[in-house]
């Protein structure tokens, strides 16, 4: 399969070839949390017993700072949380119309929202289940473009905190499908049977992404700016903080 880290909850750690049923298979390295290690060809499966034929290694009191620098580094077999899931995010630029991220125009994106959003209820109100008049009333809101022209204020503040709330709540909105999918994906990764301590650095990275990509969905739909600044910080913009 390839190469990669195997880390327990004791710290011992191993790093090198796998199988394609994630066993040891192939050259590694056995780091204990005590330091020692052993180089050499593992096969067997993690916690059932496995078959080494390597060398055992206990460094000495004046090889600290050298086994320091060989110390594994996590991270460095991880991929780079801006390029995780990037077809998640481009289904959502193509699902505003967009022919690639950050290149779109406002109206066309907002028409595929209204066409969205009004065929998903139409088809629940044919459902054993109709929506409820006041789910109906939330929909028919997503479907407007968030009047803020003219100088922002707080209760404009409100009216696009509160729209964008609602469409990341409903999986019948763009937004609200690709958070989703983003939460359903994330707590595969973190949550349960992938939860680990020594992952948090990594996880709050992602989580980071994951804002700075939905904000750049965000602008398309504002009226006033347009996506075509990628690159902006979501903290410097005008219209989704609190206004000075």
């Amino acid at each position: 399969m390839g190469t990669g880290v195997l880390l327990s909850e004791d710290d011992t750690v191993y790093e090198g070839e796998f199988s394609d049923d994630w066993t040891l298979n192939g050259k590694g390295v056995l780091r204990m949390s005590n330091g020692d290690c052993i180089e050499g060809v593992f096969s067997g499966e993690w916690g059932s017993g496995i078959k080494v034929n390597g060398t055992y290694i206990k460094p000495s009191l004046y090889e600290g700072e050298k086994e320091d620098a060989k110390s594994l580094k996590l991270g460095c077999l991880s991929v780079p949380a801006d390029d995780k899931w990037k077809a998640i995010f481009e289904e959502c630029w193509r699902q505003l119309g967009c022919e690639a991220p950050g290149q779109g125009e406002l109206q066309k994106a907002w028409d595929n929202i209204a066409v969205a959003i009004t065929t998903k209820r139409r088809q629940r109100q044919d459902s054993p289940e109709p929506l409820s008049r006041s789910h109906t009333q939330m929909l028919e809101s997503l479907e407007r473009i968030p009047q803020h022209s003219g100088n922002f204020t707080m209760e404009k503040y409100e009216k696009i905190k509160s729209y964008l709330i609602n469409a990341c709540e409903t999986p019948m909105h763009q937004l609200g499908r690709l958070v989703e999918t983003l939460v359903a994906v994330y707590r595969m990764t973190y949550v349960g049977v992938g939860a680990n301590r020594r992952l948090l650095q990594e996880a709050v990275r992602e989580i980071k992404s994951y804002l700075k990509r939905i904000f750049q969905l965000v602008r398309i739909t504002d009226e006033e700016k347009s996506c075509e600044t990628p690159g902006m910080d979501p903290s410097s913009a005008p219209y989704y903080g609190v206004p000075g």
